[in-house]
């Protein structure tokens, strides 16, 4: 008798249903796709997969490895589906440190994707209507077409989409939990915390409730491309913020300029420039220019060029790409929400009263940018602290390492470990009033940037490293009081 169309499917059922198979990978490694963890380090464990032949449409889908015998000695690592997948409610795994691979050949739909620890890979496309929440570094979603979804939530979670990613909305949890609560609903948080209760999230689609504190339709539009091409360069600068004017930005150490006639300029350490053009028959011109050469003039960018340059295009510009996009989604109620955030966070008041700790008066209190000893380190944060002088406020500095993809073409021998982060002082205005300042700093510019407020991603970023320092400062301090080591 042929199964329903619709079903509650679980590794348990999977091993009791005749439409799967057991295949040990060792047998036939063309089960999964070439750079597949799986078949690249698992070998050596002897892994077996469910396999799945044709299309699949169940109701739920839980990837976690409960019903499977105890005296079953397989080393079961995953689902393989050689086929479409459609989950109409939700697909998900309870643990995050290790639970069922899922291996898709064709398309894959579903309601909500609620996953961690294990690898997901779509070779089509992949669509969520509503949630996907991705957590812990243990797993990766890898979507070889377009992934396309309503809100995505990013807790430490990799995704990567061949052909883009399109989202309503698209958050990291540790730095947006402000913006989150805008749209998850109030059980998916813990009561007096800001994390999210993924537990309890689980536990909503179990009663068949939604996620979504109010309904956020699935994009359709199609995704921009990262690659610097003269369609991808056009398909950016068709987006309202770009349509008018030009805008002007800065993303990570480098700034950008954006014209509404196609021009695009990223510079980085005053040093290096990249030139965009798009001419009226929509062809693209790209070209180097070395700032610290005042008789420099702009060269096509070739295989000679260096890799700095070529870092700027293939490194900076799909970054480009994002905070434009992000900044096009973005709701003004959201950046004053953010602003406001921070203003109430980040107060004279609480400066003043971290400056004044033991340990920052009696031994943390040069900065990192005038000494290489200086601060402590916590949480993979590096925390340092300047006291107040007659020509300057006190100031907070809050650093942590670069991506090595963002400093490796531009650091020169002999330069300091690349930091990066924020600061957070005091300064005084003309008529002797004392405000807060905040900025983007690294420890090879002192001076730093301010805070670019008009960006979503900047403003979180600032938030989630005050937070961090305002966590377990004071608890630091404690420990440095009664003599313990304070460095991780």
């Amino acid at each position: 008798m042929k199964k329903p169309a619709r079903e509650m499917l679980d590794v348990k059922t999977m091993l009791q249903d005749s439409r799967f198979e057991v295949a040990r990978l060792r047998d036939d490694v063309t089960l999964l796709p070439e750079k597949s963890n799986y078949r690249v380090y698992a070998l050596r464990s002897d892994p077996y997969f469910l396999v799945h032949r044709g299309d699949l449409s169940v109701e739920t889908l839980t990837l976690d490895f409960n019903g499977i015998a105890s005296d079953d000695e397989r080393n079961f690592c995953g689902l393989v589906v050689d086929g479409n997948l459609t989950v109409a409610q939700w697909v998900w795994s309870e643990e995050t440190d290790g639970a069922l691979g899922l291996m898709v050949s064709g398309d894959m739909r579903s309601q909500n994707l609620v996953v961690g620890g294990q690898e997901i890979w779509v070779k089509g496309n992949l669509e969520v209507a509503q949630v996907l929440w991705g957590t812990y570094n243990h797993g990766e979603l890898m979507v070889e077409g377009t992934l396309r979804a309503a809100l995505i939530v990013q807790d430490d979670y990799r995704i990567e989409a061949g052909r883009g990613v399109v989202a309503a909305r698209r958050l990291d949890a540790s730095t947006e939990a402000t913006e989150l609560k805008r749209w998850l609903s109030a059980d998916c948080f813990f009561d007096d915390e800001e994390g999210l209760y993924r537990q309890a999230a689980i536990e909503r689609l179990r009663d068949s409730k939604t996620l979504l504190r109010k309904p956020l339709p699935l994009p359709t539009h199609s995704p921009l491309a990262l690659k610097a091409t003269a369609s991808s360069v056009e398909q950016l600068f068709a987006l309202p913020v770009l349509r008018t004017g030009f805008l002007s930005l800065r993303v990570e150490e480098a700034d950008v300029v954006l014209s509404a006639r196609g021009a695009v300029e990223i510079s980085h350490d005053e040093r290096h420039c990249l030139l965009m053009t798009l001419d009226a028959r929509k062809q693209l011109a790209v070209q180097w220019l070395d700032l610290t050469d005042p008789r420099s003039k702009p060269k096509p960018v070739d295989k000679r060029t260096p890799k700095a340059f070529l870092a700027l295009r293939d490194v900076y510009w799909p970054l480009v790409v994002t905070e434009v996009e992000k900044r096009a989604l973005t709701a003004p109620e959201e950046l004053s929400a953010l602003a406001q955030a921070l203003k109430r966070e980040v107060s004279v008041t609480r400066i003043d009263r971290i400056m004044k700790l033991a340990m920052v008066r009696e031994r943390y209190r040069d900065s990192h940018a005038t000494t290489s000893h200086s601060g402590y380190q916590r949480d993979g944060r590096l925390f340092a602290f300047t006291l107040e002088t007659e020509d300057t406020g006190p100031a907070i500095e809050v650093l942590h390492e670069r991506d090595d993809s963002l400093v490796e073409p531009f650091r020169k021998r002999g330069d300091p470990l690349p930091l990066t982060g924020h600061q957070f002082g005091i300064v005084e205005d003309s008529r002797g009033t004392r405000r807060t300042c905040i900025r983007y700093v690294s420890n090879t510019h002192t001076e730093g940037h301010e805070l670019d407020v008009r960006s979503r991603s900047a403003l979180y970023a600032a938030l989630a490293a005050w937070r961090a320092l305002w966590a377990g400062v004071f608890d630091d301090n404690e420990a440095y009081l009664r003599g313990e080591h304070v460095d991780d």
